[in-house]
């Protein structure tokens, strides 16, 4: 199945000629951490915002092509690897990256889903809390990943895993 030759043209429009990769090296978005498995993508779409998201997901399910979400992509499982197919879209959600509030009183942080776990472990710790999620991967994973995974980390017996760690979510449907 060939996607509608607008669908490029559109996501362009959403989120910028800079944030929709087809050309060059695109190692880093289409091969799993492990180096095991190496798919292909249309695109590699880069959004800045919940609502670059939604219109993402909507020209994506318009067009009938389907959606890989990828974090940090540094998951076990190639669940962020496109197939081999070159028909799917990489949601690249790196740029999603923002600590938006830390709350003190509530001992509550909002984050967006491509935030890097140890970014959010350093401002907790300098606000002088603990965010005990910790994985081998803090310095690249994100809070999005962590959370599609259920991570658990090495201080999960005392803490839970990532789902206990999590009061609600934001997200974007089809």
């Amino acid at each position: 199945m060939n996607p509608p030759a607008a669908l490029l043209p559109a996501l362009r429009a959403i989120v910028g000629d800079a944030h929709v990769l087809t050309e060059g090296d695109l190692t880093g978005y289409e091969l799993d951490w492990r180096k095991r498995e190496r798919g292909k993508s249309l695109a590699v779409v880069r959004p800045a915002s919940t609502a670059q998201v939604a219109q993402v997901v909507q020209a994506c399910a318009a067009a009938g092509v389907s959606i890989v979400p990828q974090g940090g992509n540094t998951g076990m499982v190639v669940g962020s690897t496109p197939d081999a197919s070159g028909t799917q879209i990489v949601l690249s959600l790196t740029r999603m990256n923002a600590v938006r509030a830390l709350d003190g009183g509530n001992l509550t942080i909002t984050v967006e889903a491509g935030c890097v776990l140890q970014n959010l472990q350093e401002v907790c710790e300098k606000a002088g809390f603990l965010f005990p999620l910790s994985l081998a991967s803090e310095g690249s994973c994100t809070i999005g990943g962590n959370l599609g995974t259920n991570a658990g980390g090495t201080q999960v017996v005392r803490y839970g895993n990532t789902r206990e760690l999590c009061l609600g979510l934001e997200v974007v449907t089809a």
